[in-house]
């Protein structure tokens, strides 16, 4: 079993290399352990950095758990109201699926849909990524500009186009330091006005539907977005997982979902890998229209009647 002392220590090392204390995201990035030997040794990610006479660093992402009890400190995440809304998660540029971005937008212009929302994991900054499960070809800049383009083929299709944060885009702000101004950072980047980039990694839309990309996988897929909806009384879509999942909650009144992706999986090393779940991502988008939800799932067996 790993000691205290030796989880105390690297958590020094990391501090020392990042030049401040690190919060549990950047840990996950340049530490040599899980969180999860922190949890058994102190109960807690906050409760080690006491120990080690350390501050609970502030700032970062906002995340929902930050944000029960006090929401009036984060009111800036974007509330997102339109008739109709086509919903994407991890595209994972320059991993995406070329044709399947090229059938979502057949769709949208098919429904005359005007507003989109990347749910997350728009870019993927492979080379940023220090884990051995993946082999970095690509450099973080080229990874830019082929989101640049990205960005305005989506424009160009879409009145508006809403970014919000995933783990994949965080790792730049990781790399560059700062992780309190994605927003400011992405919009200098981007410069087309038809795109809103949030430094925020949930979005609420037409008043009735959480979106949020969270940072790890869960065993059960639909738990995280039934804790939400349990807390907030609001239906709940989950990113992240590149999975699919959709069903009623236990009120017979919410919806909650888990997953579908746009990335093509066999440009990705990581799509085969044993995590937290079973490893097949499922391709597809969702569709939102005023308080309905429409999950388009690319799949042989599902009957999309779109």
């Amino acid at each position: 079993m790993i000691t205290k002392n030796e989880l105390l220590s690297d958590v020094k090392r990391v501090k020392e290399q990042l030049g401040h204390t690190p919060s549990v995201a950047e840990y996950g990035e340049k530490g040599r352990y899980s969180t999860k030997p922190f949890i058994t040794q102190f109960g807690s990610w906050g409760n080690a950095l006491l120990a080690l006479g350390e501050a609970i660093p502030k700032g970062g992402r906002p995340t929902f758990k930050h944000i029960w009890g006090e929401p009036e400190k984060y009111d800036k995440f974007p509330r997102i109201n339109a008739d109709k809304i086509m919903l994407i998660f991890d595209p994972h540029v320059p991993s995406h699926d070329v044709e399947l971005h090229d059938e979502m937008l057949r769709i949208a212009k098919k429904l005359k849909i005007r507003t989109l929302v990347i749910g997350g994991d728009g870019v993927d900054f492979k080379s940023l990524y220090r884990k051995e499960t993946q082999s970095p070809n690509t450099d973080w800049i080229q990874d830019l500009k082929a989101y640049e383009n990205y960005i305005e083929t989506l424009c160009s299709n879409f009145d508006v186009v809403h970014d919000i944060m995933g783990n994949h885009n965080w790792r730049l702000a990781r790399m560059l330091g700062n992780t309190e101004h994605m927003t400011e950072l992405y919009e200098l980047i981007f410069k087309n006005p038809q795109y809103k980039p949030s430094q925020y990694h949930y979005a609420l839309l037409n008043d009735w539907l959480y979106i949020v990309h969270p940072d790890r996988m869960r065993k059960a897929k639909l738990s995280l977005p039934e804790e939400i909806c349990d807390h907030y009384r609001k239906s709940v879509i989950s990113a992240h997982s590149h999975r699919y999942s959709f069903g009623v909650h236990d009120s017979g009144i919410d919806i909650i979902g888990d997953g579908l992706c746009m990335t093509k999986p066999e440009y990705h090393e990581y799509h085969g890998l044993k995590l937290d779940t079973f490893s097949h991502w499922i391709q597809g988008f969702w569709i939102v229209i005023g308080e309905k939800v429409v999950p388009y799932v690319k799949h042989e067996k599902v009957l999309n009647l779109i």
